[in-house]
């Protein structure tokens, strides 16, 4: 009864067994791999590689024609189509696909002869019942009214190429079984996932300077910074009976008794405190006895000097300090997430069926 069931279907887990008749379990495995759908892939190579904006973004899309065929079902017949002479790297075309990819190769003069060439083909495996599935990787839409009869013949067709071949409102997506466009890359973030922009913060240059206040970023000394002032050009006293606070004492408000509110509104009195504070009487509330100015700079908040000279601290440039911008950590430039294509750097489509 069994025996025609292969060796991959005989040696299986015990824990895939339980629960259910082993013999049932085998016969099920080996009639859905009797069952699975033959695929035919047609490869309009010049169609997709010419519209692919680089060979990045061609790779993505070979390897997402792969997986999506390989899933179809067993993959029976697997042709791409070349113009013969047109590419200098020909033969290394034809080598990548033939030994990476397994595809026949099949050479035409003309790209109106591999249009033929490749009609031709999926037109008559189609006719023998080689093929359960027949896939064209092109948006050419002179293929339309080929699909449309292989799809009378109870096939399914399913068409893959790139936004660049495809016409819209020609027919090639409403003709086929499934339609799906291939991943592209994402052209505002060029495939990064990110945008980069110039840093506002240092207009690109990665750093920022300080100015230097000795000199007022001028690079010359017009006068000497006063140190007995720090260049206010004052000197000030604290008070000391309110140490520079300039309130000698707080007690209780009564007003408020303490709360701060009266029938739900700020106390006007202690400002929602629920304290009253006396103002120092020696500094009026200032905090400061007293102030001069100063005797060494005369009040200038500098020293003037004899001649013009260049400032010691900033060498003459002007500049105190150089910094890293920490907005964009030194680059010059920051990296923003591209909604276009949610941080993947390719955009993707579903499938229209």
């Amino acid at each position: 009864m069994l025996n025609f069931l292969t060796e991959e279907f005989i040696f299986l887990p015990i824990n895939d067994l339980n629960n259910q008749n082993p013999y049932r379990y085998l016969l099920d495995l080996n009639l859905r791999s009797i069952m699975k759908k033959k695929v035919g892939v047609y490869y309009d190579y010049q169609n997709i590689y010419d519209a692919s904006y680089d060979l990045e973004e061609y790779k993505i899309q070979i390897d997402f024609i792969e997986d999506y065929c390989s899933k179809l079902g067993k993959i029976e017949i697997k042709k791409m189509y070349l113009m013969k002479g047109k590419y200098k790297d020909e033969n290394e075309i034809v080598e990548t696909h033939q030994n990476e990819y397994s595809y026949e190769i099949i050479f035409g003069p003309y790209k109106k002869d591999i249009d033929t060439l490749m009609v031709s083909d999926f037109m008559d495996d189609s006719s023998k019942k080689i093929i359960d599935i027949c896939v064209v990787i092109s948006g050419d839409t002179d293929f339309v009214a080929p699909i449309e009869k292989v799809l009378n013949r109870k096939k399914n067709v399913h068409v893959l190429c790139n936004s660049g071949t495809y016409r819209k409102y020609k027919g090639i997506a409403e003709s086929c079984s499934v339609f799906q466009i291939l991943p592209e890359k994402c052209r505002k973030c060029e495939g990064e996932g990110e945008i980069s922009e110039i840093c506002n913060k240092c207009n690109g240059a990665g750093e920022y300077n300080t100015e230097c206040r000795y000199c007022e970023g001028s690079g010359w000394n017009i006068g000497a910074y006063c140190k007995n002032c720090e260049g206010t050009g004052w000197l000030a006293k604290i008070c000391n009976i309110c140490n520079g606070v300039g309130v000698s004492s707080t007690s209780n408000c009564d007003e408020c008794a303490t709360t701060g509110n009266i029938e739900g509104e700020l106390c006007s009195t202690c400002f929602g405190l629920g304290e009253k504070v006396v103002k120092c009487t020696r500094c009026e509330g200032t905090g400061i006895f007293s102030r001069e100015k100063c005797k060494i700079c005369k009040g200038k908040g500098s020293i003037e000097i004899s001649k013009r000279e260049i400032c010691s601290t900033c060498e003459g440039t002007g500049i105190y300090s150089t910094n890293d911008c920490l907005t964009c950590n030194g680059t010059g430039k920051y990296k923003k997430y591209c909604w276009k294509c949610e941080g993947t750097g390719y955009i993707t489509n579903d499938p229209i069926e």
